[in-house]
């Protein structure tokens, strides 16, 4: 997520990550916790533009106080959009609301309702105390990649029984699972962070 890359002094090479690619080449929101709705709604029209963004598949990995920060204004607009009591009453409405969780991929995945349609919010740990607050990546601009070097193709590969009573004393047998993947960016228009 984090690497840049680079090749080091053994010759060993480093893939490039999210944040790096889209810090260089993508759209730069700011953040703060007293961000309000309509500024969010702002960089939301922003990068959202449908001459070139117009896809539902971006996830927005967001850090834990981002991710309470969602949660604090769906709850908000639940207890204050309300008319007599009735939660689906059209006379009253919210731009921004907490649409329900699901999993995505096996992650826990947060929908948000906004005027420009749902985003789907992932909180992600990994950018808790970093300067990335969300992380917007359009999952059809990105792709999986194995490494390929010497006419050799390394992606995963399983080694069996690398551990194992007889070699370790441990009464178990451990497998390894070996991948050596990077990945490949494009349309730098549709990728985003708010730092």
């Amino acid at each position: 997520m984090f690497a840049s890359e680079y090749s080091d002094s053994d010759g060993v090479g480093h893939t490039q990550g999210a944040v790096d690619y889209i810090i260089q080449n993508s759209n730069i929101f700011s953040w703060s916790t007293s961000k309000n709705t309509d500024d969010f709604l702002d960089d939301m029209s922003n990068y959202l533009d449908p001459r070139y963004n117009n896809s539902s598949s971006t996830v927005y990995f967001c850090s834990t106080d981002v991710y309470n920060w969602f949660h604090k204004l769906g709850g908000y607009a639940l207890q204050n959009m309300k008319a007599d009591g009735l939660t689906n009453d059209p006379r009253y409405t919210s731009d921004l609301a907490l649409a329900g969780r699901k999993k995505v991929l096996g992650l826990d995945t947060t929908t948000v309702s906004t005027v420009h349609g749902d985003i789907n919010v992932v909180r992600n740990i990994h950018l808790d105390g970093t300067n990335v607050k969300i992380l917007g990546i359009n999952m059809n601009y990105c792709k999986y990649r194995p490494l390929v070097g010497n006419g050799i193709n390394r992606d995963t590969s399983v080694y069996v029984g690398v551990q194992t009573l007889e070699n370790s004393g441990v009464d178990r047998r451990v497998d390894q699972i070996l991948t050596e993947a990077g990945m490949e960016w494009s349309m730098p228009e549709c990728h985003a962070i708010w730092k």
